[in-house]
């Protein structure tokens, strides 16, 4: 039943259930790293923007709501690594030997939504630029068929 195992122990079991028993042959590290990495790249990509504007695209949030946002998601994600993973008397979850703590997952939340900023503005500059080109050619094509200015 979803909901009743352990994330890491169920990942384990349904893998060795289909890879004839062998065990999963990645540490439990770096299952947690997807874990986080996924987490924190989902909630952003959903919660970073706002609607959807005819020919603009998604707008970036404003900063309170981004700001609530990412401590809202650092907050639920370490729930979820507990609850994922597993709690035990002070358990630390750590990666790379760095504990993965609420100011942590913030952190790292942040820094991912800045860069989708930062992707989102270049992709926006190359589109600007490939509209620009594509205008140039088509007034080209109107000269060339009609031998007129558009």
């Amino acid at each position: 039943q979803a909901g009743e195992r352990l994330f890491l122990p169920a990942v384990r079991s349904d893998y060795a259930a289909t890879h004839g028993g062998a065990p999963l042959p990645a540490p439990d590290e770096a299952v947690l790293a997807l874990y986080v990495r996924h987490a924190i790249g989902k909630a952003n990509s959903i919660h970073c923007f706002g609607e959807l504007l005819m020919g603009e695209g998604r707008p970036p949030v404003l900063q309170p709501e981004l700001d609530a946002h990412l401590r809202s998601l650092a907050k639920a994600l370490a729930e979820a690594i507990g609850r994922d993973f597993g709690t035990g008397a002070g358990r630390e979850y750590r990666l790379g030997g760095v504990a993965l703590d609420q100011a942590l997952l913030e952190e790292a939340a942040r820094r991912h939504a800045a860069e989708l900023y930062a992707t989102q503005h270049r992709l926006g500059e190359s589109l600007a630029k490939a509209n620009e080109a594509g205008e140039v050619g088509r007034r080209a094509e109107l000269r060339r068929i009609f031998g007129f200015e558009c």
